[in-house]
């Protein structure tokens, strides 16, 4: 069935219904029900399959906290989380079902015992929410270990089972209808008080050695609505003992998976082109020697491609530099604007160890390293990045500096050591944004500290070290920075993605300024990953990449230049959809590459409670 074709399906919350039974606790069950995915300090939002009536209000949902309580309907937009409880708070804010109102901490994974969590179950005749080895924030010998069931003639159900910890901290059970709900409040033990007025009736207790700790442990308390709940209030409940039966275990429709990120979008962040070889004779010996290489600007993006020639007119057209010498970093203002990526260059900085600074710089490195290639904050062109020693007679470099180009030449170099003779050029092209970089004879045998050749921007991302002699095949990493920020596309989808009878919100973020406002979001079952340059051609959209196949396609419309934007859809109570596991991906409409194209990363979710 097509995606889009479930999204518009309409809700059929009968199809989990069943006979209405009497009500029944499901914590010795294991599973208690199915995992509820929640984070410390957070609430998620469960469509109950029945109308549950409180106060005069029927409501189709509940909001859960971690910290031991219920919402009625959604939550309150401030402190919907809140871990310290208080009569005051339980008085003012919206109505709440407190089943024990304390910190307690869903995130510390390794104090949580095995088959411990939050759980949701329901059917026609209950909805369950438990708490079973939840440590109190800060300890590791208190457990929250409970229950609470509600059903759809207004009954609420407390259990707390003979393990459940005493909190260390002011703690609340009961029920507020909030909203300025009267200060009713109640000893729930030894003895029941006889009625729970409007709504409203709750306990403070105090820490675990104060004067009136917790003392449910092992018990069970009912609230029984004596007037009909959804009618007009007041709303009395009538409190009771009695013990309910476990439920008969059973098997329980998945929870919602909270989204995976995989893959990355596109255009590429900050990244490099680069090779560093080995020394000697190692896996990666220098192979570049009478060879070219030309770093094809393309919009914002670098290619590398085997081309290019190297300028045997450097003698004629430039001059040796007088200041060349060992470990010396020389400046210059460049004759015009030279455009890297996006990054508008006037001047440069060349290093004699064979690499330039883009821009002004004194720092100068003699051994090169993949690290210290990429952490710079400024970017570089390593032509033969290797400590040299140059002079201004036998081993000079050549400088020609005029309103087209920018072009150094090492002439007859020779290493450190002072073995063999290296004979490169750096060419920067100040129309077209191009670097070329050309060797001729390169002899020097390399003992210690390896070459690194290539380009890369300021702080830049490390993708992937290249093979620059390799013929025919173009080389699309590269530095890039697109106009409005040069971040890569990026797609997530908000909270715990797609819960059936909620909404699923798919949301993109780095869009370029230079979008056009139209893109789309594919949603898919397939996984897979296809280069667009493999579709469309070298080039076109470099770094970008397909992720699914488009089982649906979304048009995403909004304002051209924005960089942020989403779509949300519905998902209907269906749990025909449940355990769907779907991905999707976000491509928007940008003319920083030939193609006119980036995509996002793509995001995993199944569909479920």
């Amino acid at each position: 069935m097509r995606f889009s074709q479930l999204l518009t399906t309409a809700a059929i919350a009968a199809t989990i219904a069943s006979t209405a039974t009497a009500q029944c606790f499901q914590f010795a069950n294991t599973p208690p029900g199915a995992q509820f995915p929640i984070a410390d300090d957070a609430v998620r939002t469960v469509v109950l399959p029945f109308a549950f009536p409180f106060h005069g209000t029927t409501y189709d949902r509940v909001t859960v906290c971690s910290n031991g309580f219920l919402w009625l309907g959604t939550a309150p937009v401030t402190a919907p989380a809140d871990f310290s409880a208080s009569q005051a708070e339980m008085q003012s804010q919206p109505a709440r079902i407190a089943l024990d109102w304390c910190d307690w901490d869903t995130d510390i994974l390794t104090v949580i015992p095995p088959g411990g969590g939050v759980f949701h179950s329901s059917d026609a005749s209950q909805a369950s929410f438990v708490w079973k080895g939840i440590p109190r924030f800060g300890s590791t010998t208190i457990f929250a270990n409970m229950e609470v069931v509600l059903t759809p003639s207004g009954g609420i159900h407390f259990y707390y089972d003979a393990t459940h910890g005493v909190p260390n901290a002011t703690n609340i059970v009961g029920i507020s209808r909030g909203a300025a709900a009267p200060a009713s409040l109640v000893d729930w033990a030894p003895t029941l008080p006889a009625v729970a007025a409007d709504t409203t009736a709750f306990q403070v207790f105090t820490t675990n050695t104060g004067v009136t700790p917790f003392d449910l442990v092992g018990t069970t308390l009912n609230l029984i609505p004596t007037t009909l709940p959804s009618g007009t209030p007041p709303i009395d409940y009538t409190p009771t003992n009695t013990t309910l039966p476990g439920c008969a275990p059973g098997s329980y429709f998945p929870m919602a998976v909270a989204p995976v990120s995989s893959g990355s979008g596109c255009p590429t962040p900050n990244s490099s082109i680069y090779e560093f070889f080995t020394i000697g004779t190692g896996a990666n010996p220098f192979d570049l020697a009478n060879t070219s290489l030309r770093f094809v600007r393309v919009g914002d993006t670098y290619t590398a491609i085997p081309g290019g020639s190297f300028d045997a007119n450097y003698a004629t057209t430039g001059a040796i530099e007088t200041l060349a010498a060992d470990d010396v970093v020389l400046p210059y203002t460049l004759g015009g604007t030279f455009n890297f990526g996006s990054t508008a260059v006037t001047s440069v900085s060349l290093s004699s160890n064979g690499y330039i600074w883009l821009g002004s710089s004194t720092t100068q490195q003699f051994n090169s390293s993949v690290a210290t290639m990429h952490s710079a904050t400024l970017p570089r062109i390593a032509g033969f990045w290797k400590d040299l020693v140059p002079n201004n007679t036998t081993a000079p470099i050549y400088i020609e500096n005029t309103a087209t180009k920018f072009q150094a030449t090492w002439e007859n170099v020779p290493l450190f050591t002072g073995a063999g003779l290296h004979t490169f050029q750096i060419t920067m092209d100040l129309a077209t944004g191009d670097i070329s970089i050309s060797f001729l004879a390169m002899t020097g045998t390399i003992t210690t500290s390896a070459p690194l050749v290539g380009i890369a921007p300021a702080t830049a991302t490390n993708l992937a070290n290249s093979n620059l002699a390799t013929a025919t095949v173009p080389n699309v990493i590269g530095p890039v920075r697109v106009s409005g920020g040069g971040t890569p596309l990026a797609h997530t989808v908000t909270g715990l993605g797609a819960q059936i009878g909620q909404s699923l919100t798919m949301n993109f973020s780095g869009a370029p300024a230079s979008n056009l406002g139209f893109g789309v979001v594919i949603v898919g079952s397939q996984t897979f990953s296809i280069d667009l340059d493999s579709l469309f051609g070298p080039g076109q959209a470099p770094g970008c990449f397909v992720y699914t196949d488009a089982l649906s396609q979304f048009a995403l419309a909004f304002t051209a230049g924005a960089a942020t934007g989403g779509l949300t859809v519905p998902v209907p109570f269906d749990v025909y959809m449940t355990g769907v596991t779907l991905r999707s991906q976000v491509a928007v409409l940008a003319p920083v590459n030939p193609l006119g194209l980036i995509s996002s990363n793509v995001q995993q979710w199944t569909v479920g409670l």
